[in-house]
């Protein structure tokens, strides 16, 4: 992260210092506070007052001195849980107490580490390519790109409160090993016929209950116009995408929502508002270079070390048993790797590190070396990660590594995924073998299950996984071996396991399985533990990464500081009517805001909205009446006026901004909207 970038994270993490006094002395509501964790990264977990903090590492980069400080915090602040890898690429911290909160948040940011918009509706960690800049394949090292693209948008006010979590991924070839695909918005890295660089973008992808792969929306661009591309599906988003309805709020709905033309002409619109505005200013990062054949390490674990393009030096893979390491695993690899001068560390999507840089001579040595810490590479049947499950998120149904630790060390090579519940946060509708936490009620008693789905696939023409059947969870590992059989007695293992399952059918695949979805009376009774010390209760809590639920008055302000910041482009640039769309939009962001608790139903126009924020449901009637005399004021505007009338105006709605933000601050002592308001010393003409 940059300068700017760790001062931001400084004063958010002193302000949210704050906020945790007041929290434990009452002065905030629980609400209030998650709305203030969120943002950093920080969720709650089924131990009360204990909780998970999530790191933001761009393309998975990690320097050795970092990963030092990331053991070190671990094991003074959560001593007795492991340091946990994700499929994003990042780390995150299990079990921290409530009063060590801020102790981990100021302890990151002296190791140069952020936790800043980990969470929440915003920009999660962009992944990328996990060998990014040492692949022989790759036409553009895509790390700068995606390190500069979380930069740009971190605490931007288009990003700050979008109405859902955005996810993305850039890849440096057409091998897509950074899952483009199934991102809500993937960047790959190509040629066009004319052998020009680019990329190609993918839109409208993501897993979770209702998986979908992304659609293409722009087959070819130059890498300047990415900034232009991302911003116009971003803005796409922040207006279109149900802001109510959290299960439909993600961008891939909006194909069903409205229609696949619908989405890609009002794209275009935005895209040309983008360039309209010159919001446009990119420098290309990358150099770019035509990638030389070889393989694809793809979505799987590197079970050998692997050849750099810089002659002499090596990837090394290092396993994370179901994508965890102890701390004093940690600490050991961040003591092997620190003396070796360049080796960076990275984590992948397949939850496992990489060490990049590695001198060849050196190899065997430094693998004895992590032996004795029980660090080593992947191997045959390791390829088994899980999500913590029940036992530890609020939205887990199942205890999924408890069902992966049963998985491990089989012959057959494949790549099995386990999660608690249909969020999707290891992947498992992209493995060879995914299980999806769920319960069923035979005979009304609750079971735990998985939806067992095969044959998926994350990288280049990739795949949803199919599913074949829920499995009660007892049966899911004689499950397993059925399939392992199968192929095995088929094939004799000359073939890959995903080689296999792409010539079985589906009905084929049901149809073997379908002896073990059964159950009886009985067996629900024992399975679900009835009347028995061990009973299985459901138990799931909020989702907090939908965020809360009632309307956001942050959200309000940094949606118009975004629109701000286009009218003054448009100022700048004489262009008059597209400045009053933007000041259109200004006003209705801070006027839905002035709408009381109890107002009933829904606003179809900015005119309506002033109607009943100045007559019938203000929260204050002089900011309600002059929202009314503005609107007012807009039209007559737009029927047609000099320039020079236009500049006063939009003084006078940055006045009244201002004047709404004087009127939300003492009333919300969890309000920070000094950054999204306009200078103080405006004034109307």
């Amino acid at each position: 992260m940059n300068h700017a970038a760790q001062k931001a994270f400084a004063e958010e993490v002193e302000f949210f210092a704050q906020a945790v006094e007041r929290f434990q002395t009452g002065l905030i509501s629980d609400e209030q506070f998650w709305d203030l964790r969120m943002p950093l990264g920080i969720y709650s977990q089924r131990k009360a007052k204990h909780y998970m903090m999530r790191m933001k590492l761009p393309g998975g980069r990690i320097t050795p001195r970092q990963l030092a400080a990331v053991a070190d915090i671990g094991g003074r602040f959560c001593p007795d849980e492991p340091i946990r890898l994700t499929s994003r690429q990042d780390i995150q911290f299990k079990g921290v107490p409530e009063h060590h909160l801020v102790g981990v948040l100021r302890a990151l940011h002296a190791a140069g580490l952020t936790t800043l918009e980990a969470g929440g509706s915003t920009i999660r960690n962009i992944v990328a390519c996990p060998l990014a800049g040492v692949c022989p394949r790759e036409l553009q090292n895509v790390l700068p790109v995606a390190e500069d693209l979380v930069v740009r948008y971190l605490g931007h006010p288009l990003t700050r409160h979008l109405p859902r979590k955005f996810k993305m991924a850039v890849s440096g070839c057409a091998a897509d090993c950074a899952l483009g695909d199934f991102q809500d918005l993937g960047m790959v890295a190509v040629q066009n016929d004319q052998g020009a660089f680019g990329y190609r973008v993918v839109m409208g992808g993501g897993l979770g209950p209702k998986p979908r792969q992304g659609h293409l929306l722009e087959a070819w661009i130059p890498e300047e116009e990415l900034p232009i591309v991302i911003e116009a599906v971003l803005r796409l988003h922040g207006r279109y995408s149900d802001r109510d309805s959290k299960s439909r709020s993600r961008i891939k709905f909006l194909r069903e929502i409205f229609s696949p033309e619908w989405v890609m002409s009002t794209y275009a619109q935005e895209k040309q508002w983008v360039q309209l505005a010159g919001a446009d200013q990119y420098r290309p990062i990358g150099r770019w270079s035509v990638g030389l054949p070889g393989a694809v390490p793809g979505d799987r674990a590197l079970q050998r070390v692997w050849p750099q393009k810089q002659p002499g030096l090596c990837v090394v893979p290092i396993h994370a048993p179901l994508g965890n390491l102890t701390v004093a695993q940690v600490a050991a690899l961040a003591t092997a790797v620190q003396d070796m001068a360049g080796v960076e560390v990275r984590i992948t999507a397949g939850m496992d590190l990489l060490l990049l840089h590695v001198p060849e001579q050196q190899v065997a040595g430094l693998l004895a070396g992590l032996q004795h810490e029980g660090l080593q590479m992947p191997g045959q049947g390791d390829d088994v990660k899980a999500c913590t499950g029940s036992d530890h998120c609020n939205l887990g149904f199942t205890p999924a590594a408890r069902l992966a630790r049963t998985l491990f060390g089989r012959k057959e090579d494949v790549k099995i995924r386990v999660c608690g519940c249909h969020n999707g946060c290891v992947h498992s509708e992209l493995s060879d073998i995914g299980l999806i936490g769920e319960i069923r009620r035979p005979f009304k008693k609750p079971v735990p299950c998985y939806l067992m789905v095969l044959g998926g696939k994350g990288c280049a023409e990739g795949r949803l996984g199919r599913p074949v059947g829920s499995i009660p969870a007892t049966r899911v590992e004689q499950a397993v071996d059925w399939l392992l059989s199968d192929y095995g007695a088929r094939t004799n293992l000359q073939h890959t396991f995903a080689e296999w399952l792409a010539q079985q059918e589906t009905e084929a695949l049901v149809a073997r399985l379908q002896p073990l979805t059964v159950i009886s009376e009985a067996e629900a009774e024992q399975m679900s533990g009835a009347g028995g010390a061990q009973a299985f209760e459901v138990k799931t809590g909020v989702n907090e990464c939908a965020g809360p639920r009632k309307a956001n008055v942050r959200a309000a302000f940094t949606q118009a500081a975004h629109e701000r910041h286009y009218r003054q482009a448009f100022v700048a640039r004489q262009l008059w009517q597209e400045a009053m769309a933007s000041t259109r939009d200004i006003l209705r962001h801070i006027g839905t805001t002035l709408l009381s608790d109890q107002f009933p139903g829904t606003i179809s126009g900015l005119t309506q909205l002033a109607y009943y924020a100045h007559r019938r449901f203000p929260r204050d009637v002089a900011l309600g009446e002059t929202l009314s005399r503005l609107v007012q004021r807009l039209d007559e505007l737009e029927k047609g006026a000099e320039p020079a009338e236009f500049i006063p105006f939009f003084a006078e709605v940055d006045l009244w901004t201002l004047a709404v933000a004087d009127y939300w601050t003492p009333r919300d002592v969890c309000l920070r909207l000094r950054a999204y308001l306009p200078e103080r010393s405006v004034e109307a003409v």
